[in-house]
């Protein structure tokens, strides 16, 4: 017979292993009342002891446990089952707002053997769904790049849950997709690094990307160490960090090579001219010996003919920075004699066509034969920086036209509007191809493809040198006209509209008659950046609405009648003003006055 006092020490001890769950949890009895809960569960959902426990789950929290797919699972699939795991339910909660958790549940008998408890787990998965969902959107450009990079390329939340990696990262640590998902970064590193980690990531999440190259010993799965040299950033939806992403250089050989150099004068030399790195040795003298490698990169003829030069020598006069490269090796070198090593980046050049590279530069100060000597590592970066300079510019323009994208748009219309409050007006344009959906369904995407490059081409040859035109998505265009008020502006969206319309759009032995629904507003800096966009789309949805092929001006923005007499008339009213011959524009369809130039 188990005593009163075991039953509370076993109760009491449960409660402790409840409370110490990190995920939201909560114990039912038999008849779906609640038990105990964790007091993550509490935290998470907001609520308390007293207004819990011993309540109907599905009428915790004013009925918001209400859910339907939540009691199939509790009343159909667990008796059914016994357990359940992973079960996805989204659910729109009071005081948390919309959530997507994953379910587990699990029957255990108490300790009298008479009743069942059920304990529920739940983990929250809102931001890793949300992650998820912005990266699956990315372009394919980005995939194509991420897929076929040599470095090791891997994304994870915010709290270092991997939520993909590229074939490198996979085939080099030995795990699938699959593996790679269920694990986090921590999770492949030893604990001794974890504190770096850590500040590694929080430094990417303040301040957006990371500025030093950091070097990590990662698990492979068959528990042997991969040497990583990394560099993470944040991956940006619409100005929100949505993830990070981290782009890793395999230094495992480096590292070898460093190792046995410092045990064997013989192995130091076998392995010395096997990498495919630059590796040098210098004293105070100079360089007084290299690998071949080094004669490869740098265009040398022979090691002797490399020992006499000096490594400005092999540097353009200046560095980035502006320092004279002499100056600046010679600082490099002192650094690294005093603490023992540094690593930069450099530009050198080739000795024979004077060609520059960047590297990435380590040097480590060392003993050789009872000498101090400084030995150099030099890698050519050029392909890693080219990699970098191409995420760069995919994450500001659109693949497929090359014109800057929505994100762009968003940052320069706030620097617009500052200028606009300061009397820099400008205005903007926002615009539909209309029965842009006849040439994709008649003669296909691809098809469709060419005519979006042609449209940006025919754009960008009618405007100035100073404006800048954005794709928005799918046949959506707009236009930033730098210091052009709305008078000048009318007269733009004009010859804009005239040259779509002219434009032959010949495909596939058909003609297809394209143009442009062109909304207007002038930006004098009393809108903010969202209500711009969307007076601005407003309007070209009045212009599509009004018959297509035609320019509407935001009801912010006043008009300019080309007779120069102050009046309103029936064309107002009806939002028309025949400004240009022949062609109709529309306005907004309130009355107003209209002023001469």
């Amino acid at each position: 017979m188990v005593s009163k006092r075991t039953l509370t020490r076993s109760r009491e001890f449960l409660d402790s292993i409840i409370d110490s769950i990190r995920e939201p949890l909560i114990a039912l009895d038999q008849d779906l009342r609640v038990v105990t809960a964790s007091r993550s569960f509490y935290d998470f959902f907001k609520v308390n002891p007293e207004e819990t426990v011993g309540q109907l789950i599905y009428d915790l929290g004013n009925k918001q446990w209400d859910i339907p797919k939540l009691r199939e699972l509790l009343e159909t699939i667990l008796p059914q089952k016994t357990t359940f795991d992973n079960y996805e339910v989204e659910h729109d909660f009071a005081t948390i707002g919309r959530r997507i958790m994953l379910l587990n549940a699990r029957p255990i008998q108490r300790v009298s053997g008479k009743e069942r408890i059920i304990l529920l787990t739940i983990e929250d998965i809102t931001e890793r769904k949300r992650a998820e969902s912005v990266l699956r959107e990315s372009d394919e450009r980005y995939k194509a790049l991420f897929d076929r990079s040599l470095d090791l390329v891997y994304l994870y939340d915010f709290e270092g849950r991997f939520i993909d990696a590229n074939a490198a990262a996979l085939n080099r640590l030995g795990y699938t997709k699959e593996d790679i998902r269920s694990l986090n970064f921590a999770s492949l590193l030893s604990e001794d690094q974890l504190p770096l980690a850590f500040k590694t990531l929080q430094e990417i999440q303040e301040t957006g990307i990371q500025k030093e190259l950091v070097e990590f010993r990662l698990r492979h799965k068959n528990g042997s160490e991969v040497f990583v040299e990394t560099k993470g950033s944040t991956i940006m939806s619409n100005g929100i960090p949505v993830a990070l992403q981290s782009i890793a250089r395999d230094i495992t050989e480096r590292k070898r090579v460093e190792s046995v150099l410092n045990r064997s004068e013989t192995k130091f030399r076998t392995l010395y001219d096997s990498t495919s790195d630059a590796v040098m040795l210098l004293d105070e003298k100079g360089f007084f010996d290299c690998n071949k490698a080094t004669l490869k990169i740098f265009g040398c003829a022979t090691r002797e003919e490399f020992c006499t030069k000096h490594p400005a020598d092999l540097s353009p006069p200046q560095q980035t920075c502006g320092t004279d490269s002499m100056v600046l090796a010679n600082r490099m070198i002192a650094t690294a004699i005093e603490k023992g090593g540094i690593q930069f980046e450099w530009i050198h050049k080739r000795n024979d066509t004077g060609k520059t590279f960047p590297a990435d530069v380590l040097l480590t100060a060392m003993e050789l034969d009872g000498k101090a000597v400084v030995q150099a590592v030099v890698r050519d970066i050029t392909e890693r920086k080219r990699y970098q300079e191409n995420l760069e510019y995919f994450a500001v323009h659109d693949a497929l036209t090359g014109l800057l994208n929505r994100h762009s748009l968003e940052e320069m219309l706030n620097r617009t509007i500052a200028r606009a409050k300061r009397g820099v007006v400008s205005s903007l344009l926002c615009m539909d191809l209309d029965n842009f959906k006849d040439v994709n369904d008649t003669v296909g995407h691809a098809a469709g493809d060419e005519v979006l490059k042609t449209l940006s081409g025919l754009l960008k040859s009618e405007l100035r040198t100073e404006d800048s035109v954005f794709r928005l998505g799918g046949d959506e265009f707009a236009v930033l006209l730098d210091g052009m008020d709305s008078r000048e502006t009318l007269h733009a969206a004009e010859r804009l509209r005239a040259v779509v319309e002219a434009y032959c759009f010949e495909l596939d032995r058909r003609v297809f008659p394209l143009s442009l629904s062109i909304g207007l507003i002038e930006i004098d800096g009393t809108l903010a950046m969202g209500e711009l966009l969307s007076q601005a789309d407003a309007a070209m949805y009045r212009a599509k609405e009004q018959g297509k092929n035609r320019i509407v001006q935001s009801e912010k923005t006043g008009g300019i009648h080309p007779e120069g007499k102050g009046k309103t008339g029936k064309g107002a009213d009806r939002g028309h003003s025949s400004m240009f011959p022949g062609r109709i524009l529309g306005y907004s369809a309130i009355p107003r006055w209209w002023r001469s130039a």
